[in-house]
């Protein structure tokens, strides 16, 4: 056992290719006719095909794509291709592609998550290849979990503007330096603070998590007055949204 629950990745890694393959019929047949099991046929699937693409790579793509329909092809594709994107968004980009085109259903795309997520891990490079790559979905999220200890937060904030996703990394980087935080959103629109502003609510839940959430209000309340009129009330605007019984608190 790994963790909560069982150490599929481990018993892949012990399986041949053909193995590989021959289990995960196996795994689709049993969510099939046992849908009480389907959760963990689809995780153990899920960690077979990691395994299948790790060693064949794109042959793993083309192994499931040629699947009859019957027997799982959607699901095993997925599986595959989301291994393919955490690896290299640009590699995968046509199996994505493929994919969104044949099997998607509107509105659906399962890659751009994970590939964002295993991209941030590497850094902000990859974070904006990944990115340019996958296009900036609409209030979407660019960062999805940990990032390393030296994430360039600002180079971020610097190319990727005006845009919903930049709220979660400006948590992430307000949770471990809020001064440098503000002081770069201050300097970016030209002496006219609109980002710093914009994202108030993310600085608040960014030292929140760190700090708590006294130490938070305090800090967002010293700097109100560092904003002109018109921005201040924006960024009380912007707390109102998230955390509206604090408004007192941090007003006073």
């Amino acid at each position: 056992m790994k963790g909560v629950g069982p150490d599929f990745a481990g018993y892949m890694e012990r399986l041949g290719e053909d193995e590989l393959r021959s289990l995960i019929g196996d795994l689709w047949a049993s969510g099939q006719s046992e849908p009480e099991n389907i959760g963990v046929s689809d995780a153990a699937i899920r960690a077979a095909a990691r395994e299948l693409y790790r060693r064949e790579g794109s042959a793993a793509m083309e192994w499931a794509n040629n699947l009859p329909l019957k027997d799982g092809r959607k699901l095993v594709l997925k599986h595959v291709i989301v291994a393919a994107v955490e690896d290299s968004p640009a590699a995968a980009k046509s199996w994505v592609d493929l994919f969104q085109q044949k099997y998607a259903m509107i509105g659906e795309n399962p890659f751009r998550e994970p590939a964002f997520r295993a991209a941030g891990k590497k850094g902000v490079d990859a974070l904006l290849e990944a990115r340019e790559v996958m296009g900036d979905g609409i209030g979407e999220s660019l960062v999805r979990g940990p990032l390393p200890d030296d994430f360039d937060f600002k180079r971020l904030l610097t190319e990727v503007r005006d845009t919903n996703g930049l709220n979660e990394p400006l948590k992430l980087w307000a949770a471990r330096d809020p001064d440098v935080v503000w002081k770069v959103l201050k300097e970016m629109d030209s002496g006219e603070p609109e980002s710093a502003a914009k994202y108030f609510s993310s600085l608040f839940d960014g030292i929140s998590q760190t700090q708590g959430e006294d130490a938070a209000a305090k800090w967002v309340a010293g700097r109100l007055s560092e904003l002109p009129g018109e921005l201040r009330q924006k960024a009380l605007f912007s707390l109102m949204n998230t955390h509206n019984m604090r408004y007192q608190v941090v007003n006073e």
